[in-house]
């Protein structure tokens, strides 16, 4: 796979490679001051890097802060593979009463349930069930 692939019907169409990016060597500080020094870049695809399984993979906008302290704000999008199965403390993207949630999974007992990452919200404790959409696996934030 190249820059550009040629479709079934012959046409140019963008290759795996188009979308590259580079990927410094270096590091950039979040701490202490250090001195800068270039190791060169590779060229990877944000693919690569956000989506392990592109086929289940889905990215989801969020609206709201429920999840604020675990890092998700408002405005992030969420990469979600689509999975029905998860496990308790898995971030996941449920459906409740045909409305889409990302919360903590979570168990009380024999109940399932979905904790928020806020104290302003309170554990959603689905009388009828719900569904499990898939398990948040990343998320990007614009600037």
């Amino acid at each position: 796979m190249g820059f550009l692939d040629v479709a079934p019907d012959k046409k140019l169409i963008p290759g795996r490679r188009f979308f590259e990016r580079p990927l410094a060597h270096s590091t950039v500080q979040a701490g202490a001051l250090t001195e800068a020094y270039d190791e060169g870049v590779e060229h990877v695809s944000v693919d690569d890097i956000l989506i392990r399984k592109p086929s289940v993979t889905i990215l989801i906008p969020v609206r709201g802060d429920s999840m604020k302290n675990a890092g998700i704000l408002d405005g992030d999008t969420v990469v979600v593979e689509k999975r029905p199965l998860a496990n308790i403390g898995d971030i996941v993207v449920a459906i409740v009463d045909n409305v889409f949630t990302v919360k903590t999974l979570g168990k009380e007992g024999n109940m399932f349930t979905l904790i928020p990452a806020n104290p302003d919200f309170v554990t959603i404790k689905p009388k009828d069930g719900f569904e499990i959409f898939g398990i948040v696996v990343g998320q990007y934030r614009s600037y």
